[in-house]
């Protein structure tokens, strides 16, 4: 779907640029304290929230 729209603009509007931008890295550099206030700030509920903790520390455990 999200091809399919990219590909429509690109055709049909005039575009300056685009960008490709690879969030994979972000993941290892970001600082996962500041990461987790700022969901923090934005998902109320505590359940998902301890989820995506339990996630972050299990995929950094793989990766170390």
């Amino acid at each position: 779907m999200a091809l399919k729209q990219l590909d429509n603009t690109i055709m049909t509007k005039p575009v300056n640029h685009i960008i490709d931008a690879d969030i994979c890295g972000f993941f290892d550099n970001v600082n996962h304290e500041w990461l987790m206030r700022m969901l923090k700030e934005r998902i109320q509920d505590k359940n998902l929230l301890k989820l995506i903790k339990s996630y972050k520390r299990k995929t950094q455990q793989v990766w170390a």
